[in-house]
């Protein structure tokens, strides 16, 4: 577009350079010919001596409407977050592969499970997943103290003020970190699960149905994302009881391709389509080198609050009439009033 506007410019230039220039007059002088002077200005130098025309008005609305189109940009539509969910498969040595991918792919903020983080893990291991200019929150694991699994991080950008959210029980099938932010006065929940292997149980499920439930309660937007482990026989679906599910309490599963191998294993999960903050595109994802898991970037769209229109009313003083204005004067106790001597 900057291209096409400096050829449209140099063109229009050149057209009124050339429109206003006025060439001298063809005039031949015999050799030897005595030519007075005043003859000679009047027939040779009259381009150089005349005033240069102006442009025409048209040409100047056209270089104006040039000028006003250069600072015309496509409207990009609706403010966005792109934000990221990814199993890490342990965080741990592995902060400078993690800082680089929050980097490049321009999250605003991620969220990893199986961070593998402990609650006795020294601060410089589990805060250094965070690139400058970022901020933390951990859901370290529990019990299993042979062996290194769960755990979950956000990693969020420091412009973004998250809090931490209570919920009214502690899962015993899931490992979950629940948040909220609040943007242009809307307000997001976020809750994101790790259920280890293997296949969902009742308990599960029940489990499942409280948070939902507790989630309903809240003001806001929701959305529940994270690893949760229920793949089907059949490559890139879902155990079909998680499926029901969904559909019974009006949830949209977004991510539309296996995350892992040819299972599709972590999930973002929102209310209806109908509802603010979704996006009509659908999940990207991306392979990574330090996880079998395969990044899931989405993108939250943030509401634009409509302008508060304000109405105010005042006095249109030149058109007062200042013979009435004065006789208003005249009638007011303080104009009659003598004044006192103290």
């Amino acid at each position: 577009m900057g291209l096409t506007f400096y050829l449209c410019l140099t063109v229009l230039l050149f057209m009124d350079m050339h429109s206003t220039i006025i060439q001298p007059s063809s005039t031949t002088f015999s050799p030897g010919e005595l030519v007075p002077t005043s003859s000679l200005l009047s027939k040779v130098g009259v381009a150089s001596l005349s005033p240069r025309p102006a442009p025409f008005p048209r040409r100047k609305f056209a270089l104006f409407a040039l000028l006003l189109i250069a600072g015309v940009e496509r409207n990009p539509g609706p403010p966005y977050l792109q934000f990221g969910l990814l199993n890490v498969r342990s965080a741990v040595n592995k902060a400078p592969l993690i800082q680089d991918m929050i980097v490049t792919s321009n999250l605003e903020f991620t969220f990893l499970t199986e961070t593998w983080f402990k609650r006795s893990d020294p601060s410089a291991i589990v805060e250094d997943i965070a690139p400058n200019g970022f901020s933390t929150f951990h859901s370290f694991r529990d019990g299993r103290k042979k062996s290194r699994g769960s755990g979950i991080s956000l990693v969020y950008r420091n412009n973004i003020k998250f809090n931490r959210l209570s919920l009214p029980f502690k899962p015993s099938t899931f490992k979950c970190l629940s948040v909220f932010t609040t943007i242009q006065n809307t307000r997001f929940n976020f809750v994101c699960i790790y259920r280890p292997p293997p296949s969902p149980t009742s308990v599960f499920f029940d489990e499942l149905a409280l948070l939902t439930d507790a989630l309903d309660l809240l003001p806001g937007n929701h959305c529940l994302l994270g690893d949760f482990n229920c793949p089907w026989e059949t490559a890139g679906c879902l155990n079909p009881k998680l499926t029901d599910f969904f559909n019974d309490r009006d949830l949209c599963q977004l991510v539309p391709e296996p995350t892992r191998l040819e299972n599709l294993l972590d999930l973002i999960i929102r209310q209806g389509s109908s509802v603010v903050g979704t996006r009509a595109s659908k999940p990207r994802l991306t392979n990574v080198v330090f996880s079998d898991h395969r990044l899931v970037t989405h993108c939250l769209t943030i509401p634009i609050s409509p302008p508060r229109l304000v109405t105010f009313t005042h006095r249109n003083i030149k058109n007062i009439d200042l013979t009435k204005f004065e006789a208003l004067l005249h009638t007011m106790p303080c104009f009659n009033q003598t004044p006192s001597d103290e």
